[in-house]
């Protein structure tokens, strides 16, 4: 096991600019954003499926 020297967190703005064509989730608790989720979606899904993490049709 190797132990990782150092990390850097991603800010909402980094995560747009490493994936400008995805939609960028935020998971919240208590109204602090915990953590980032970036999906793409494909021609044949529209976005509301995407940001509700559905496949189109449902």
């Amino acid at each position: 096991m190797q132990i990782v020297p150092s990390i850097r967190l991603l800010c909402l703005s980094d995560m747009r600019t490493l994936f400008p064509d995805a939609v960028i989730l935020q998971e919240r608790f208590l109204g602090l954003t915990k953590s980032y989720t970036a999906i793409r979606f494909s021609a044949g899904q529209d976005q509301k499926s995407a940001e509700l993490g559905r496949p189109s049709g449902n």
